[in-house]
């Protein structure tokens, strides 16, 4: 399993002195730190860092030695890598009833550290400086590393409870449990880690695990523990004192009025410091509430655990000094105790008429338990009427404080005409749900409003939805759809031989040094020239033109490039000044611009193919003397007629046409006039019933451009939005690019349809009158 520890730092390197020690602890530093280096848990080490060695006391009375890592925690970036909160424990043990606690031994040992990091972990100590290979104890996030990775060894095992190295495994009955047990034990072995069995406990009815005691009945402090807090000396300092209410406030939860017994004890810490060894002066009222604190927890209560879908009610109270409340749960007609709560008031509120005080109550309750009571329903109990009319309470003859209390001054209004009870979702928040459900996968339309709508209404969802699904930027830039196609624009014709030539460049094969093909087309004739070539740079492929086209054709009014930096080099731009030629270049990730040699390029390509067993540049001349005398329909010739005006004898030909006695000037004057007669005809287009334009193209401020190049794994198929500066023409738009403008064909752009503000009118609530919407006061607490 990849989980490796890493420290991130923000200074150079830390080196603290070497702090002496003598006698027993040295002997400790040596036995502990040669140990670990026959397991091969440290290594030596010259790093620049260096943190002092420490040791520390265990409950045995023995020392353990460990590096202390302060200075260089400070400078460690954190990681927010979440703990488990324990109260979590109880949301998932209900009908469980046998129980298994594994303890895993030396846990940080089973990391290994970052090999960049191990330097940072290096310790001085009197016997040399040594640096730990696995996550040794002390370091800033160790603990989020080993949650991280024990997290991700028992993932998706919804029968276990992991709180860094203790593990909690729970079952409805043995059969189950033991299977559970071995797939606990099977992963820890893929794991590589080994169980300390002094601490475990296999397949019980009930046990201690994180300081509480679990059964099939609920969870409740541990006797042991409840035994040794009630026999607690009375603190003689201030520190002593917060000490002590610090292990009873540990299961407060347990304990009814906790904050009104305490109340005394707590006023001691007025204007108290953090290590305040000040004496206390205990009187009758300090005695009293000292012993009321220890007898509340000898009487706690034992705490159910809470039922999927049972009622819940909330019960609230408050004095003059203190609110309270316990939160229930009725479970086969009968109410069970999940929870309490209560808490001191503070000066200011305790000047709170009796009305504010227990509205107050409510509120503190309902916010402490907000993590079991969001989402369900509850009844609120209390032993004041006029609260009963408080939801009912017009808002302008509520206080501030009062409309904050009553859940925060705003309405909910639902619709109750089905069983799923559904908010409606003013302007605002439209956006927000819509975001909250759709960007999990980014779903069709359909998929999206069918889930939007099975848990939420508003006026116009239909369109609302469509609408966002449309202008989704990360859909848009992911999904293909149609794509344009435009319909072929023709050339204009020209009406001499080789007056129009196109160009480009294919790659083939490598054979002795030659790779690449300079591939030149008459657009009259349709006459081929290829030139093999072993690099194409720009003089290159000027040179093999000027002497393979220009010396034998002449000079050409139009070349047809695409926009290889070749044909844009600045010395094919002087060539085509020098002949006076005009360059026509395409538009880019476009061959259709450069149709007719880009469509021979695929009969080329061909025709090499079916010969594979012959290296391409010894097959090419007998290729291109077959392509040159190959009948074209579209021209009713071969591109040899055309420029001959006959074709030319191929191997195999027995007998002539012709009796061999033209007169050379009669023929001469034939050919001209055959020449004469010739008229340049149109290509053909194929897939004519493909053309398409998406309407929106036409005035959509911004585009999507399809990536035509060879994309990676998960690269979306179209870059953008990119904001639309000119129509060129029907077929070509100006878009720019970061900051840059560049001519785009048509068929590569998709409309962009940019998400509308949140800032809109609201829907009037009235035209729901058809409707049977009412106002739910507990579906928002």
């Amino acid at each position: 399993m990849d989980v490796n520890h890493q420290i991130v730092t923000d200074c150079r390197p830390i080196a603290e002195p070497l702090r002496r020690y003598s006698g027993e602890k040295l002997n400790v530093i040596k036995s502990e730190f040669n140990e670990l280096l026959q397991l091969g848990i440290i290594r030596t080490s010259s790093s620049p860092w260096a943190s002092p060695v420490h040791l520390v006391k265990k409950k045995t009375g023995e020392w353990r030695a460990c590096g202390d890592y302060r200075s260089l925690n400070a400078h460690t970036q954190p990681d927010s890598y979440p703990i488990p909160h324990l109260d979590s424990i109880v949301d998932c043990l209900h009908g469980k009833a046998v129980f298994s606690k594994i303890d895993i031994k030396k846990a940080y040992y089973n990391i290994r550290m970052c090999e960049k990091d191990i330097a940072k972990t290096a310790v001085r100590t009197p016997i040399g400086l040594f640096e730990f290979v696995v996550m040794p104890f002390g370091l800033k996030n160790a603990t989020q590393t080993f949650q991280r990775y024990i997290d991700i060894t028992f993932r998706n095992m919804d029968f276990v409870f992991c709180y860094l190295d203790d593990i909690l495994i729970f079952s409805e009955n043995e059969e189950e449990h033991h299977k559970h047990v071995q797939l606990v034990l099977q992963k820890l072995k893929e794991a590589k880690l080994c169980v300390n069995l002094s601490k475990c406990e296999f397949c019980v009815s009930e046990l201690n695990f994180l300081g509480y005691h679990i059964s099939a009945e609920g969870i409740q402090p541990p006797k042991e523990r409840v035994e040794a807090i009630c026999q607690y000396p009375k603190p003689n300092t201030i520190v002593e004192l917060r000490r002590f209410l610090g292990m009873v406030n540990f299961y407060r939860k347990h304990i009814p009025n906790a904050a009104q017994i305490q109340a005394p004890l707590h006023n001691l810490f007025k204007d108290s410091k953090k290590n305040d060894k000040r004496k206390i002066d205990w009187d009758a009222e300090l005695e009293k509430a000292f012993s009321d604190c220890r007898a509340s927890l000898a009487t706690q209560t034992l705490l159910n655990f809470p039922v999927p879908n049972a009622p819940f009610a909330l019960t609230t109270d408050a004095s003059e000094t203190a609110a309270g409340a316990h939160l229930e749960q009725q479970v086969n007609g009968e109410w069970k105790p999940i929870a309490f709560f209560s808490t001191k008031l503070k000066n200011a509120q305790k000047n709170y008429s009796a009305y504010d005080r227990e509205l107050l109550a409510i509120y503190l309750a309902i916010k402490h338990f907000r993590p079991i009571l969001d989402g369900r329903k509850f009844v609120i109990r209390t032993d004041h009427k006029p609260l009963t009319y408080a939801f009912r309470q017009k808002a302008d003859k509520a206080s501030p404080r009062q409309k904050l209390k009553l859940p925060s001054g705003n309405t909910i209004y639902c619709d109750t005409s089905n069983a799923m009870v559904r908010p409606y979702v003013p302007v605002k928040l439209r956006n927000k749900i819509f975001q909250h459900i759709h960007n999990f996968s980014h779903p069709g339309t359909r998929s999206t409003l069918k889930q939007i709508r099975s848990k939420y209404i508003w006026l116009s969802m239909n369109k609302d939805v469509k609408e966002m699904v449309r202008s989704c930027i990360s859909c848009q830039r992911s999904k293909i759809q149609k794509h344009n196609h435009l319909a072929p624009k023709p050339f204009k014709q020209t009406d001499q031989r080789f007056d129009h030539v196109h160009l480009d460049i294919i790659i083939l094969p490598e054979h002795e040094g030659y790779r690449y093909c300079l591939t030149m087309i008459d657009r009259f004739t349709r006459w081929p020239e290829l030139v093999p070539l072993k690099d194409i740079s720009a003089n290159t492929i000027t040179t093999s033109f000027y002497s393979a086209w220009i010396s034998r054709f002449g000079s050409p009014k139009t070349i047809t490039t695409d926009q290889g930096s070749q044909f844009e080099s600045a010395i094919f731009q002087a060539l085509t000044k020098m002949v006076g030629a005009h360059k026509i270049r395409t538009s880019a990730y476009h061959p259709a611009s450069n149709g007719m040699i880009e469509r021979w390029h695929r009969t080329l390509k061909a025709s090499l193919m079916c010969n594979r067993q012959t290296p391409w540049p010894l097959l090419l001349p007998t290729v291109m003397l077959g392509l040159r005398c190959s009948h074209k329909e579209d021209i009713g010739a071969s591109p040899a007629e055309m420029l001959y005006g006959t074709n030319l004898r191929l191997p195999g030909e027995f007998f002539d046409s012709g009796d061999g006695s033209y007169n050379p000037q009669e023929f001469i004057s034939k050919f001209r006039e055959y020449i004469q007669q010739l008229k340049p005809s149109s290509p053909v287009y194929h897939n004519s019933t493909r053309f398409f334009i998406n309407k929106n193209l036409h005035d959509c401020s911004h585009v999507f451009i399809r990536s035509d190049h060879v994309r990676k794994p998960l690269e979306p198929p179209y870059s953008g939005p990119f904001e639309v500066v000119e129509r060129i023409s029907d077929r070509l738009y100006a878009i720019k690019i970061n900051n840059a403008i560049h001519n785009i064909s048509v068929e590569r752009l998709k409309p962009a349809f940019i998400p509308r503000s949140d800032e809109l009118p609201d829907t009037p609530l009235r035209t729901y009158r058809k409707r049977n919407v009412t106002f739910a006061d507990n579906s928002k607490t």
